[in-house]
């Protein structure tokens, strides 16, 4: 699934993804004024997120 990634202008989101191997991947991405950036992270299956993971993807999405 995905989730709009509200803080940033612009559009952005963060899709979830179960991979092969028990590994989970999100993959956010923005758009704004003709620009876009994606970034990915992946953790074991079953572990919660880094919130330090989570305020580095936002602080890199909400640069565009």
């Amino acid at each position: 699934g995905s989730l709009p990634f509200g803080p940033c202008p612009g559009e952005a989101g963060v899709a979830t993804f179960a991979l092969p191997g028990g590994r989970t991947l999100e993959s956010a991405f923005a758009v704004r004024d003709g620009q876009s950036i994606r970034i990915e992270y992946q953790r074991p299956m079953g572990v919660r997120p880094d919130p330090d993971a989570g305020q580095a993807m936002q602080a890199s999405l909400c640069r565009l």
